[in-house]
């Protein structure tokens, strides 16, 4: 009897020890899942992307790579997603310790050690995306990105990112992808009745499909258009690439239609708005007056007209200029727009008058 009572003693402090023993790590991997599943979660995911002048065109277009990436993973872990360019003599640093930017993209080299700091390379190597130290989140985004990398769609995106079409690398041929926004340039070459490939051709001579390309007047993204202008045509994010094609073939639309009231002749019509779209519609209703279009725009036309030969594997129209493609260099940033300054100058005039 003695024996019996202390086993069944045993068994009663036993079988409450097993079952936390193993009820907890159970619901402790769950608590962890959870944490970790919402790290991001309650309240806008806050991205700068600050790649400068190591997104170099030969490299592919990393920025707008990155912009993708952070899009992406935003919609599936954050409740909204604000995205903007960091400043080149800025570091936030700060802003991630002090939890007012959650993540930094920057070059790999410009990153040394931090102890409040994880540096994570998801895509590349050389590029950094920089967090506050938090093993929930780190371990989200590579997660996530894993994930992401198996799919069909992370092949798509290296493809129309790092292997389109480089007038100054690929010659004359008829290119299968030309840029990394193809489909929405496709999609809104539609609303004002051109060739695909001519919008493409346009948005090349602008920015380069660079997302990031500012103008010393301060046009923006990959249409770069002018505040002003943008607003009006419904652009509110300039540097989202969907929203900024999508707003400057509305404005080409525009000024299709009023230049068809003095042709009717379509080559004649796109040729006004392609000029129109360089030095401003004020200067081109000038230039249909009697006034002589500036040796810039004739130059812009011509260099847009002679890209589209290109992507359509067809030899340049303008022998003059054909040699040059485009009126910019591979890897320039600044400068994107020779019209810009007639445009901005437009621009502020219509401001005075209001």
């Amino acid at each position: 009897m003695g024996v019996r009572r202390v086993f069944k003693k045993f068994l009663k402090y036993l079988i409450p020890t097993l079952v936390v023993l193993l009820i907890i790590p159970v619901t402790g991997r769950k608590y962890q899942s959870s944490r970790s599943m919402d790290s991001f979660r309650g309240k806008p995911l806050r991205c700068a992307l600050r790649l400068g002048q190591f997104d170099q065109l030969q490299k592919g277009y990393l920025t707008g790579f990155n912009y993708e990436l952070l899009k992406k993973f935003g919609s599936a872990h954050s409740d909204s997603t604000i995205i903007f360019l960091g400043e080149n003599d800025v570091s936030y640093l700060d802003s991630l310790l002090l939890d007012s930017l959650d993540i930094l993209v920057i070059p790999s080299r410009e990153l040394s050690r931090h102890d409040g700091l994880i540096a994570l390379n998801p895509a590349d190597t050389s590029v950094t995306w920089v967090i506050r130290k938090d093993p929930y989140r780190g371990h989200e985004i590579l997660r996530w990105f894993k994930a992401l990398k198996a799919s069909p769609d992370y092949s798509s995106m290296e493809k129309r990112y790092f292997m389109g079409y480089n007038p100054y690398r690929n010659g004359r041929k008829e290119p299968s992808v030309i840029s990394p926004y193809d489909d929405f340039i496709k999609k809104n070459a539609k609303v004002i009745g051109w060739d695909w490939r001519l919008l493409a051709s346009l948005i090349w001579n602008e920015s380069m499909f660079r997302i990031q390309a500012k103008s010393p007047r301060g046009a923006v993204g990959l249409m770069q258009m002018m505040p002003r202008t943008a607003k009006s045509f419904g652009l509110e994010n300039m540097l989202d690439p969907e929203e900024s094609i999508a707003a400057g073939a509305k404005y080409l639309q525009m000024l299709q239609r009023t230049f068809s009231s003095y042709s009717t002749d379509p080559e004649v019509v796109t040729r006004l708005a392609i000029a129109s779209y360089n030095c401003g519609q004020g200067r081109t209703m000038e230039d249909l007056e009697g006034r002589e279009q500036s040796a810039e725009t004739v130059a812009y036309t011509k260099a847009v007209l002679n890209l589209y030969d290109y992507f359509r594997g067809a030899e340049p129209r303008y022998k003059e200029v054909a040699d040059s493609v485009a009126l910019l260099s591979p890897d320039s940033l600044g400068g994107i727009d020779p019209g810009d300054e007639h445009a901005g100058d437009e621009e502020e005039k219509h401001d005075d008058q209001e």
